[in-house]
């Protein structure tokens, strides 16, 4: 698992300028959805990359799919608010990036966010 967490930082690309630029700083208030959906997608999209640049296909396709089902859950749950779809899939690709970078800085906690993931939403 060490390794895909190496790969993270090289494999997927992330235009850290961009999401800076677009960043606001909003005081905390708690989600009008599941963001454990909108986390765990984000972790099994790179969790995915890194297995399929390992060569493991099998497991890549496996958190592909975890990936895929949650951003299904995620654009229900935020239409279900009355938001769009196409919210949820920028908000998605939004943690991707956040979490690519946070994996850099701190593997061990990255690792056992997945842990926690993988048993929230098992294969």
């Amino acid at each position: 698992m060490h390794k895909i967490l190496t790969f993270f930082a090289v494999t997927i690309c992330v235009s850290h300028a961009a999401l800076a630029q677009n960043s606001k700083s909003l005081p905390y208030e708690k989600a009008p959805y599941n963001d454990t959906i909108i986390q765990c997608g984000a972790l099994f999209a790179l969790v995915a990359q890194g297995y399929k640049e390992l060569g493991e296909a099998e497991k890549a396709r496996a958190y592909k799919a975890k990936f895929d089902s949650l951003v299904a859950k995620s654009k229900e749950e935020f239409e279900r608010i009355g938001r769009s779809g196409k919210e949820a899939e920028d908000l998605l690709q939004e943690r991707i990036y956040l979490l690519n970078d946070f994996a850099e800085r701190d593997a061990d906690f990255a690792l056992r966010l997945i842990g926690f993931c993988d048993q929230r939403f098992p294969m």
